[in-house]
């Protein structure tokens, strides 16, 4: 099933349109909580459902009909379902997707600064709301060796499933099988992008790929949303070339966002996703 994205923001002025025009508004941010690097999906049954890092244990799901007005019903996982592999992380940045008849849950576990033990694994559930099955770890140091295996993100090309996954030193794509639950067998990583870029969001239009990241995340290093742009063709190219690297096409204002209460790790994640600012994914 080949999903439809946009930015969540383009998603919430259309679908608040007609409201505004009448005289409603709404006001940032619509989830008052801390609810950082927020996925979004609208179900089968015509609501959206929201996850993101479990600031709020277990990864929390929130549902809305016009996504300015949320309900948080629920968590993805429960403390004896949660995820066993990397017992001492914690699930940050989850991406949703309908592959088939299933929800696909990827998510990052890792401690901060846990580079060689940081991973990004799969879940999956009959409905939006869970309960979650994990299935365990896909990628990860140790079997790919790459650094900081965080930040997951899935994209169907061309009838072909991917992850693109990676933070902060280099981000890498790699090849899935059908069901989107393991890699395939003989695929190889492909090296995307190096310097400091994280929160991968990647889509299609006309002649060209788009990826989105955020650069930056240090305490002391302001953030940055890029836009980057490479020519269509097979999406993981493995030629001279590898994709989504060559061109940066325009560069947000910089900016020094505010820290917030918390830990240097916290501090870390919730500029990235605590007010639904930036980068949030909508599949429709």
């Amino acid at each position: 099933m080949t999903n439809t994205r946009t930015l969540l923001c383009a998603a919430i002025l259309a679908a608040t349109s007609a409201a505004a025009s009448a005289g409603d508004t709404f006001t940032n941010p619509v989830i008052r909580r801390s609810a950082p690097d927020p996925t979004v999906i609208r179900a089968d049954d015509g609501h959206f459902y929201l996850y993101s890092t479990e600031d709020t244990p277990n990864t929390p799901i929130y549902r809305s009909d016009n996504l300015v007005d949320w309900t948080l019903i629920g968590t993805a996982f429960s403390d004896t379902s949660r995820p066993s592999w990397n017992p001492k992380g914690g699930i940050w940045a989850p991406d949703i997707n309908k592959i088939g008849d299933k929800y696909v849950l990827y998510y990052s576990k890792s401690e901060w600064m846990g580079l060689k033990d940081a991973g990004v694994g799969v879940a999956t559930a009959d409905r939006p709301e869970g309960p979650f099955t994990d299935h365990g770890c896909i990628v990860s140091y140790h079997n790919t060796g790459v650094w900081c295996s965080i930040d997951p993100f899935f994209i169907e090309d061309e009838g072909r499933k991917y992850l693109i996954w990676g933070s902060y030193w280099d981000t890498f794509g790699i090849e899935l099988t059908a069901d989107g639950l393991s890699v395939k067998p003989g695929a190889r990583k492909v090296h995307i992008a190096s310097n400091f870029m994280e929160g991968s969001y990647v889509f299609k239009r006309g002649r060209y790929y788009y990826r989105l990241v955020l650069r930056g995340c240090q305490q002391h290093l302001p953030h940055r949303l890029l836009t980057l742009r490479e020519r269509a063709r097979p999406l993981l190219f493995q030629g001279r070339h590898t994709h989504l690297r060559r061109r940066i096409q325009r560069s947000a204002p910089r900016q020094r966002l505010r820290s917030r209460t918390g830990t240097q790790r916290r501090d870390c994640r919730r500029r990235r996703g605590h007010d639904m600012d930036a980068a949030a994914r909508l599949r429709t």
